[in-house]
């Protein structure tokens, strides 16, 4: 990580110590320019660089950038320790999440399976963060510092060029470029957007999350060969929904219960009280009272429980203003029904850091070289207007799993299951499932799209096409 005596050509900091802004100085010190090493300041408001929340699953998208930045190497030797978890049998596709309509006593039945081209790993999320932590060591001509219990308040242009960062105590410091990778509740983005009006604030979308984990011995000596300890469930019902998959080596399930509140987004009401609290284990259980007995058997194994209020980020205008950039949550929060929040901050970051480390990247503008400001202008032109678009793809998948907007289940779903001499009614059952499945398969495919490569090579040709327009401004 030690560079050698040479000129850095400028110095970027990243505000919050999370996937995305970790993400983002791997990069950087892996597509380190030889000869023009760039300086890395890392501020983090927490006194280490930490997680919250318990399992979170990669898809294929995801898995070809963890590759791409050397980082499955050490997840797949952690999973030797449990940290990480295949679902499904190996095979030529994969199994994804299984659906089922859980919503009255009787017992349902597994009306849909999502096919994937690859089994997605499901992932501690503290062996993610480790993982990117140690990317940190990596051999390269750039540096990088760790900056912990710095909680950025604003930031201000810079007499001589730059910015200023103002923290919490009254600590300042100085940086060429600055990238807000600091959440929902951005700072970065916070001041960028200072002199809006109407405020570029978090919306509530009307979801509270209930998360938790459950250990799996629990739910097996209460319900033995419950489906939820071996592989990844949603569990739909009206204005709910509950996401488990095993994660620990299938010694923990991870455990994610959705509760809408109708008419809550659509008013834009603000969210009651903390966006996480810890919340007695009956309000989770209330919240699926009268489901089926799957369902109950996996509530009365919660030993405790947060409560999330869910927050998106679905106005943002821009995500860069002159030496400033923003990536992940502080640009494009989205809903979890994806499980794709951190990989697209992920996204955002090796493209950003790739444009920024080229060699045909520079402070200032010189011949053949773009400055720091156009960089940032072809990240904009690369990540933004994709990213933005999940915000609400990731609403409309959640809206399917709860049965709203139009896709209500047919009655027979469920009744034909106690009916076995109805034909019709399985038919018309089946039927509906399988137009339900269709739905949500087009929606899941962009995840399974490894488009990594071809991201990175059209936003090079664009710095490459810039760089070539200030070589030719100077002949």
């Amino acid at each position: 990580m030690q560079s050698q005596a040479l000129t850095p050509k400028f110095r970027v900091a990243i505000c919050g110590g999370g996937p995305g802004g970790l993400a983002l100085a791997v990069t950087l010190l892996r597509a380190a320019d030889g000869g023009a090493p760039v300086t890395i300041d890392i501020y983090e408001a927490a006194p280490e660089l930490a997680t919250v929340g318990a399992g979170i699953s990669v898809w294929p998208r995801t898995r070809a950038l963890l590759e791409e930045l050397g980082l499955m190497e050490e997840l797949r030797g952690r999973d030797r320790r449990g940290a990480i978890r295949e679902t499904g049998r190996r095979r030529r596709s994969g199994l994804g999440f299984t659906f089922r309509k859980s919503d009255q006593a009787q017992a349902s039945k597994n009306f849909f399976e999502l096919q994937v081209p690859t089994n997605p790993l499901l992932i501690h999320r503290s062996a993610l963060l480790e993982a990117l932590k140690r990317g940190l060591n990596v051999p390269s001509m750039s540096t990088c510092t760790v900056h912990t219990s710095s909680r950025l308040l604003s930031y201000t242009p810079a007499e001589a060029g730059g910015v200023t960062l103002h923290f919490a105590g009254g600590a300042t410091a100085h940086a060429d470029v600055l990238v807000g990778a600091d959440g929902v509740r951005s700072a970065v983005r916070q001041t960028m957007f200072s002199s809006y009006s109407p405020p570029v604030k978090p919306r509530w979308t009307g979801v509270v999350a209930y998360r938790s984990l459950v250990r799996r011995e629990d739910l097996e000596r209460l319900f033995k060969g419950h489906q939820a300890g071996k592989r990844a469930m949603v569990y739909s019902g009206k204005d709910r929904h509950l996401v488990t998959y095993p994660i620990s080596r299938g010694e923990d399930i991870n455990f994610v219960g959705f509760y809408t509140v109708p008419g809550a987004y659509e008013s834009k009401a603000s969210y009651p009280g903390k966006w996480v609290r810890d919340v007695p284990v009956e309000d989770v259980k209330a919240c699926y009272e009268g489901w089926e007995d799957e369902v109950q058997a996996v509530t009365k194994c919660v030993k405790k429980a947060t409560a999330w209020g869910i927050h998106v980020m679905d106005d943002v205008p821009r995500c860069v203003d002159g030496q400033v950039a923003i990536l992940g949550d502080a640009m494009h929060a989205m809903e979890t029904h994806f499980g794709a929040g951190g990989g697209q901050a992920m996204e955002d970051a090796y493209i950003l850091g790739r444009i920024l480390a080229h060699p045909r990247t520079a402070l200032h503008s010189q011949s053949g070289k773009v400055d720091v400001v156009a960089a940032l202008r072809i990240y904009e032109r690369a990540r933004f207007r994709f990213a933005s678009s999940l915000v609400e793809k990731t609403r409309v998948v959640g809206k399917m799993y709860e049965f709203a907007n139009g896709c209500e289940p047919d009655p027979d779903l469920v009744t034909s299951v106690h009916s076995a001499q109805n034909e019709d009614a399985r038919k018309r059952g089946e039927a509906w499932a399988k137009r339900w499945g269709e739905e949500v398969t087009n929606l899941w495919r962009w995840q399974w799209d490894i488009a990594l490569g071809k991201d990175w090579l059209a936003a090079e040709k664009m710095l490459l096409e810039e760089a070539g327009r200030t070589l030719e401004a100077r002949l």
